[in-house]
């Protein structure tokens, strides 16, 4: 009968980080975004359990990491961005909150 002999898969490190890695925010801004924002939602001021790219990683030619590309945002808004009924109303808004209220390193403006 067949016998299966299981082959450990190789141990090895990878030369580039996938994707989801590279384009995620680092531990120091994602502080840095929740202190911004009192850890809470800009959204509906809910506390926040979410820090959500406001442009879409893949659409994103700049640096889609940085501070000024993040917000806080609860639960319930951030899956309502994803995949509710007003999600594209709510995308608009969270950009032009981004325009208008911060300023080019991501601090509110004064």
């Amino acid at each position: 009968m067949f016998e299966w002999n299981p082959v450990n898969k190789p141990n090895h490190s990878r030369r580039v980080e996938k994707r989801a890695k590279r384009t995620a925010f680092s531990d120091k801004t994602r502080k840095e975004i929740g202190d911004r924002d009192g850890w809470l939602c800009i959204v509906c001021k809910r506390i926040a359990a979410e820090i959500h790219h406001i442009e879409y990683r893949s659409k994103l030619t700049e640096d889609c990491s940085s501070k000024r590309n993040g917000c806080c945002l609860c639960w319930w808004c951030h899956n309502e961005v994803h995949t509710g009924k007003r999600s594209k109303e709510l995308r608009e808004w969270l950009r032009g909150w981004k325009e208008n209220k911060l300023d080019e390193k991501g601090d509110y403006k004064a």
